[in-house]
């Protein structure tokens, strides 16, 4: 999913010349591909057509824009083996036959995307501006309490998705964890969203990052520690003078995030396939 935000990203700056410019945890949309939302994706392909062609059985002909003859309603290719409820083709598991999560984890392995959303803040590339944007929590470090204008950079973006990426792994315990037993107790992460005065979040952000820099096990749940490598290695892309304390954005791009990002994802599932 976030390798698909970052492309999104990447493309928003490289091919609309914009900047996101409030990337939150409210702003990104994180979909698992359940086989009902694919059934439904592939349903809104049937187009009138007055070509020959199986026709829905409970769909009745349907007049044409023209007011001419009747047209039916056509399938395209491959599409009626996914509206085939409670069978499985071509690897497609449908709804009817979707388990829902045991103790262990949940039975199927289903695809995820992602996706950006709410372009208020969003500008041109290369704007400098004294007026920033973000939401604070998940705010660019060198955008919070400026001492002059600067520009919104495809990095500030970047260093928003790995903010959001830090708050799942240190909320979240997975789809069979318990968070009230699990979540650590300490207050990283958490004074981001308490604290009113904005210089403090920014000096409560530098403290935390750092932290977890040197030993992200120690603030993540259990379920995400399989990452916690990379999530050292995300840190380091985006603050490259961490262990001098520098925390500015340094030069990371979208290529160089989304391979960390498969090499995590690559290294989950061999854990995953070693214990199956």
């Amino acid at each position: 999913a976030f390798i698909d935000i970052v492309d999104q990203l990447e493309f928003l700056h490289d091919k609309c010349g914009l900047v996101h410019g409030d990337i939150s945890i409210s702003n990104v949309v994180i979909v698992r591909f359940l086989p009902s939302i694919l059934a439904a994706s592939d349903a809104a392909m049937y187009q009138p057509s007055t070509t020959t062609g199986e026709q829905l059985a409970d769909a009745p002909p349907s007049e044409s824009s023209s007011g001419n003859s009747p047209t039916t309603t056509t399938v395209n290719p491959g599409i009626e083996n996914s509206l085939s409820f409670g069978t499985e083709d071509n690897g497609l598991r449908c709804w009817e036959t979707v388990q829902p999560s045991t103790d262990t984890g949940f039975p199927h392995s289903l695809g995820s995307g992602g996706s950006v959303i709410d372009f208020d803040y969003s500008r041109p590339k290369h704007t400098i501006s004294a007026k920033t944007s973000g939401t604070v929590p998940y705010m660019s470090i060198e955008l919070m309490e400026p001492l002059q204008p600067l520009e919104h950079r495809l990095e500030h973006d970047l260093e928003s998705v790995l903010m959001v990426i830090l708050h799942i792994a240190r909320f979240t315990c997975g789809p069979t964890g318990d968070a009230i037993n699990e979540v650590k107790s300490s207050f990283n992460i958490s004074l981001w969203h308490h604290e009113p005065v904005v210089g403090l979040v920014k000096r409560n952000k530098e403290a935390d990052i750092f932290d977890i820099h040197e030993n992200p096990t120690n603030f993540i749940t259990e379920y995400w520690n399989p990452i916690g490598h990379y999530l050292i290695k995300l840190i380091d892309l985006i603050y490259p003078g961490i262990r001098q304390r520098v925390m500015a954005a340094g030069p990371a791009t979208c290529k160089s995030f989304k391979e960390v990002l498969v090499a995590a994802r690559d290294h989950y599932c061999q854990l995953r396939s070693i214990h199956e």
